[in-house]
């Protein structure tokens, strides 16, 4: 009996390593079919280069909606991934998420400068600006408010500590001559 184990035990090893290769495999197969399926879903826009075509097509949509904004190919080649520019190419509007939209909404909302209509204001922005491009301007624009009201709370307070030393103009104000 204790023969025939040992003749068995290397045939049993290489049917265990078989078996382990095999498992390995399958899992192997299936995490990556997973890992591309989610990388499909993201839109990968590194080394993303639009051809001649899609570049031609894009001057000329462009200087048709908007004949005095000049663009970067290569620069808006690095944010605008070949779904955005499609969709742009065909609607003549870059695709804004709902979130994204709403925000810019709110922004115009807010703005005492800017006095237009929420959706003519969103569709004009949306023929010229790339969702990538709007969410780096509202958040740039955010963080210029916020340095604003700091800056504005810094004289306040330095204006109420001069008050309590004595700066002014209390002698504009008395009949005091010297």
């Amino acid at each position: 009996m204790k023969n025939i184990l040992k003749k068995q035990i290397p045939i049993l090893f290489i049917l265990l390593c078989f078996f382990c290769f095999l498992f390995i495999c399958i899992l192997f197969s299936f995490f990556s079919s997973l890992f591309k399926s989610n990388l499909e879903k993201t839109k990968i826009k590194e080394g993303f280069e639009w051809s001649q075509y899609e570049k031609d097509q894009f001057i000329l949509a462009q200087h048709i909606n908007n004949p005095k904004i000049i663009y970067d190919l290569e620069q808006l080649q690095k944010y605008a991934s070949q779904e955005e520019v499609d969709i742009f190419l065909q609607t003549g509007f870059w695709p804004w998420s709902e979130e994204v939209q709403n925000l810019y909404m709110d922004a115009l909302e807010k703005n005492p400068y800017v006095r237009t209509y929420k959706t003519d204001g969103l569709n004009r922005a949306r023929k010229i600006y790339n969702q990538y491009a709007i969410l780096y301007i509202l958040k740039n624009q955010e963080q210029l408010e916020k340095e604003y009201r700091e800056k504005n709370k810094m004289i306040e307070l330095t204006q109420e500590d001069n008050e309590e030393n004595g700066y002014g103009d209390y002698s504009y104000g008395t009949t005091i001559i010297t």
